[in-house]
């Protein structure tokens, strides 16, 4: 079969295939799970530091379950589609990301040495984090064919 023009050998051409598809959505997904544990599992080997490995594992984890708030998103590979897509209501979306970007810069902060001025680099960060979020949701209010994910 020949390949279309553009595309490797071995690869799926999806420029026929709109954004929002299901079945693009899926094939982007499909593997990230397990690469993710080989890689936890291989910092965890070579570091002997398991309690590190296991808070990467449990931010990984958590951060596909609340993918599956926000997007809309496969359970496995092929599996069924899931998810608010908190994506498609750009400012519902800022304001939840948002206060979660609080939440953790707050926690982070408390954790940080007392200094002088403890608050600043949080400050600086959370306000970072959070202008970059605004820039992401009006973008994709601006072009609502941009995939956030």
């Amino acid at each position: 079969m020949m390949q279309p023009e553009g595309s490797r050998p071995g690869t799926r051409n999806f420029a026929s295939v709109p954004a929002t598809s299901p079945r693009r959505i899926q094939y982007n997904q499909s593997g990230k799970p397990f690469t993710c544990a080989k890689l936890v599992a291989l910092y965890g080997i070579k570091s002997r530091d398991w309690t590190a490995a296991a808070i990467v594992a449990a931010v990984i984890v958590s951060h596909m379950l609340l993918d599956w708030i926000t997007g809309y998103k496969s359970t496995w590979p092929g599996g069924t589609m899931i998810g608010l897509r908190l994506y498609d209501r750009p400012i519902v979306d800022f304001f939840l990301e948002g206060a979660l970007i609080v939440v953790g810069a707050v926690l982070y902060g408390r954790t940080l040495p007392p200094r002088r001025r403890p608050w600043l680099d949080v400050t600086i960060m959370g306000g970072a984090l959070l202008a970059l979020q605004l820039v992401i949701d009006i973008a994709h209010m601006v072009m609502k064919s941009l995939p956030k994910c």
